[in-house]
């Protein structure tokens, strides 16, 4: 049985009341999001009042609307407290385990595979069901982007939210307004640069059939994927934009969508930035991954 990481599980449970409130037990920060919207393909998800929850930095939600959005069904064992869900007409299913850091992939039976989380699914309102948003679509080969002008989060199946606002962005009428020019002598004011940027080091190498030579220390991230499919598909659209796109796979088999690499932190932060302004709302947890060797 393969065995693949999110991140070290090094948090306490998280203890739940029967009045559904959140007992914080050893997450430094715990709290409902009340002001958090969730979007799958671009339609909002009614949460009712079972408000996402945020806990040591990580969004948890109730799966049952997304389930249902996403064309997937679920099973609820309330003696082993565990959800396993699967594609409708799929022969992978995925599973959930409350206060427990391990989740599955179940396939002809079988697990396949283990995926440890940082923060565990949970109860809440005595049985409803969370779980950690971000690691149950990276299990399923969702992509998830935050937008956090309007606290957003996006999941997206097949990048639809991204072709829709390529679709607008390419139809939508330009008004051209004639103005008188006006040359004014501007003296360039150099802008400092600084290379104190966060990073997430990760050993990395080129995916099968990508040129290893376009993988320097520093890489701008925009799409992680456990789907080929999907991961090829963004950075196929990325090339057609004109970005020297690469896929970079990690240790635990996950593929990164790359739009640029560089030897120098401050050039990848530069780039990353103007991706997220060029393609707003989408692309904004755009991040910078520093390989190690």
């Amino acid at each position: 049985m393969k065995k693949r990481v999110f991140a070290a599980a090094t948090a306490a449970m998280m203890t739940v009341s029967a009045l559904g409130s959140v007992t914080a037990g050893a997450f430094e920060q715990t709290s409902y999001a009340e002001d958090v919207s969730v979007y799958v393909n671009g339609q909002k998800i009614d949460n009712g009042q079972y408000k996402p929850i945020i806990a040591n930095d990580r969004t948890l939600v109730r799966l049952v609307p997304i389930f249902e959005a996403l064309g997937y069904s679920n099973s609820y064992d309330s003696n082993a407290k565990t959800v396993t869900f699967a594609k409708d007409g799929g022969t992978v299913s995925y599973k959930f385990t409350a206060e427990n850091y391990t989740a599955e992939t179940i396939s002809d039976g079988q697990a396949e595979s283990t995926y440890e989380l940082d923060v565990p699914a949970t109860l809440q309102y005595s049985d409803v069901f969370y779980v950690p948003l971000r690691a149950f679509c990276d299990m399923v080969g969702l992509n998830i982007t935050w937008d956090n002008a309007t606290r957003s989060v996006y999941v997206e199946s097949s990048l639809l939210t991204y072709e829709q606002a390529k679709e607008k962005e390419s139809t939508a009428p330009v008004e051209v307004v004639e103005e008188e020019e006006v040359v004014e002598e501007v003296t360039p004011v150099s802008k400092p640069r600084t290379s104190n940027v966060s990073t997430r080091a990760e050993r990395i190498n080129a995916a099968q059939g990508e040129d290893a030579s376009r993988l320097k220390r520093y890489s701008v991230v925009i799409g992680s994927f456990k789907n080929k499919t999907n991961a090829y598909a963004l950075k196929e659209r990325m090339q057609n934009d004109g970005y020297n796109a690469v896929l970079g796979e990690n240790e635990q088999g996950m593929l990164r969508v790359i739009v640029a690499s560089f030897n120098d932190k401050a050039d990848a932060a530069d780039s990353r930035d103007a991706i997220k302004a060029k393609y707003a709302p989408n692309f904004q947890d755009a991040w910078i991954l520093e390989r190690q060797y």
